[in-house]
Formats: C-alpha cells, structure tokens, sequence
C-alpha cells in the first residue's frame, strides 16, 4: 500500500490513533496527525472505540485487497478465537464501506462543476478556515435550499469547495456527533434546520444523503422544483444561473406571478 492509495491516509491515521497511547508515542503522532498532536488529543484508549477502530480498519484493508464478502467471511471464520461480535463488527464495517450506486452520480456532478441546477458549498456548520463552528453557514445553506425550490430544483452538495475541491464534511460530522459516526444524526440536522426556516411541507420532499467520493464524505441534497414559493425569514430566493440571487419585494412579486402562471 502506496501513499498514492486513495486509502492510505484513513489507514495511517488509524493506526496511528491506534498506537499513540502513551507519550512515548507523541513524535509518531506528530508526525501523522500534526505539531500540536499527541497521545491525549489522538489516541484512542477507551476499548469499544478502539474495537470498533479495528473493525474499520480491517474492513478497508479487505477493501484494498479487493475481497468480496464471501472471501472476508471465509478469512474471518480462521480465527476461532475471535469473538463472534467483532467478526460481525468488521463485516458490518466493510458493508457500510461499499460504493453507494449514487457515488458515481454525485462525484460527475462535482467534476462538472457548478451549473444552474448544482451548487457546491463546503459544509453545513463547520468553518475550516476559522477552525469553528459558523452558525451562519446554516443560513447559507436555507436560502440555496429555497433557491432551488423556487427555480426548477437541483442538487446542492456540502462538503465540496466552489472550484470542485472534495473537502469533504468530516468535521462537520463530528459537530453533529462527536465520534463523526453518524449520518442519521447529520441528516436530521440538516432537515430540522431547513424546517424551522421554512416551510416544512416543502422541507420534506427534499432527499438528503450521504455519499462518498475521491475517500472523503460529501452531502447531497436532492431538491426538487417546489409547488409554492418558499421563503427563509420572510426573505425571497431564486436561482439566477450558476449563483442564488435574493429578490427585492417589487421583483419577488414579479417572480411570483410568473410562478403561479407556470403551475396554473
């Protein structure tokens, strides 16, 4: 395994997480992780994380050597003494590592780059570049939401920078669920939100999943044309080519009777 592996990296730092326990470890963590890393900030010592560690890194290694299930299966039932529930961990690891069959869909829309109907944003939370949560990208996230619902609908995928750089939303994640484990918890998040700042018939018809594209997590919503106009804080949104425009009060009106005309 070369570092040219789209997989190297999650392994290295796996391990690393695995093996950094002690401060006779801090230069290897370093290494991997950064000058400000250590034992305390990423080693893993608590046994169930580090099980279910194990069991995600086994299940990639599977992955790289390109096992199919029944192989994983036949590798795992060598080792008897291996308690049962950490063969059922690691298969259940390497069936949550399988490509989705929208991976492929989601990653040609981000090689296509943004268009009238696809919008990047880089996360849902999370601002990389002060290192914190941002409230405000919350927002940004409700009014591309309306945008789309208000013009023909599209996909507005999270964790992808404007230029088409993968990110991906793994510290956003993480905001969400501290362990970064949990897509549900991410959804739902991304759902509730959208429904205190809109209108929640609306809200429901959009389609929120998690893919993974270039080994990093991405977020696509699957928002379609929406059968009213829809409004975030009494503000009104529409799609004007590849950006969102926000329409003053005598536009907003126009847009709206064009609208209706169109439904009827």
């Amino acid at each position: 395994l070369t570092s040219d592996n789209p997989r190297f990296q999650a392994l290295a730092e796996g391990a690393a997480r695995l093996v950094c326990t002690g401060p006779e470890y801090d230069d290897l963590a370093r290494a991997v992780f950064g000058n400000a890393a250590n034992h305390v900030t990423h080693g893993i010592t608590d046994p169930k994380a580090r099980q279910e560690l194990r069991a995600d890194i086994d299940a990639s290694v599977a992955h790289v050597y390109g096992l199919d299930e029944s192989e994983l299966i036949h590798i795992l039932s060598a080792f008897p003494l291996t308690d049962e529930s950490v063969k059922s961990e690691t298969l259940q690891a390497y069936r949550a590592k399988l490509p989705n069959p929208d991976d492929k869909a989601v990653a040609h829309m981000i090689s296509t780059g943004e268009t009238s109907q696809i919008e990047f944003k880089e996360s849902f939370t999370w601002n990389r570049h002060k290192s914190s949560k941002d409230s405000s990208l919350k927002t940004l996230v409700a009014c591309e939401t309306a945008a789309f619902l208000n013009h023909q609908g599209g996909s507005l995928i999270l964790g992808v920078a404007d230029d088409g750089t993968v990110i991906g939303i793994e510290d956003d994640l993480k905001c969400v669920d501290p362990k970064g484990s949990s897509h549900d918890r991410y959804i739902t998040a991304i759902h509730d939100m959208l429904a205190t700042k809109m209108d929640v018939i609306q809200v429901n018809k959009i389609e929120i999943t998690i893919h993974e594209v270039e080994t990093k997590k991405v977020c696509r919503l699957l928002i379609p044309e929406g059968d009213s106009p829809t409004f975030v804080d009494g503000d009104f949104y529409a799609r004007n080519g590849t950006q969102k425009r926000k329409l003053n009060p005598v536009d907003a009106a126009k847009y709206q009777a064009v609208w209706c005309k169109v439904k009827d």
